[in-house]
């Protein structure tokens, strides 16, 4: 049920000349894509009985295991779902560089659009930081494919 064609989304007139969506509308668009899964994973775990009630049948390591692989699926595709926002501001960065003679503050932009689509409060602060600079690393490599 997540729509990500530029047709569904793109009727609210705030497009670029080119025809697409701008960066806001994009993180706009992102933001509520990762709302979406996150209410998804909410009501699939609903579904799993509770802890207390599968203690009562005495299939409490069953329920733990169900649980554990719904988070695991989400994780993964949670996971997946940013690195392709990650890609999509990647690919807008490089149009708005050239349009602005190369500025050379884009990475820095799509690192702080990307930090704000974090919805999530797992991980350390240390695995977050290195999270950040791997997602930089892979904007400025991408921005310099671009370039050549």
């Amino acid at each position: 049920s997540l729509s990500t064609s530029p047709e569904a989304m793109s009727d609210s007139g705030s497009e670029s000349e080119n025809g697409r969506p701008g960066r806001g509308k994009l993180l706009q668009r992102h933001k509520h894509e990762l709302k979406e899964l996150h209410e998804q994973q909410k009501l699939e775990a609903k579904k799993i009985d509770s802890f207390a009630k599968s203690k009562r049948e005495n299939k409490k390591h069953e329920v733990r295991a169900q649980k554990r692989d719904v988070e695991e699926k989400y994780k993964l595709l949670e996971e997946e779902l940013k690195a392709r926002h990650a890609e999509a501001l990647a690919n807008l960065v490089p149009e708005t560089a050239l349009d602005a003679t190369l500025n050379t503050e884009a990475p820095d932009e799509a690192l702080a659009g990307l930090s704000e689509l974090d919805l999530s409060a797992e991980g350390t602060s240390k695995s977050k930081k290195q999270q950040k600079k791997d997602r930089l690393a892979l904007i400025e490599k991408s921005l310099r494919e671009e370039g050549q």
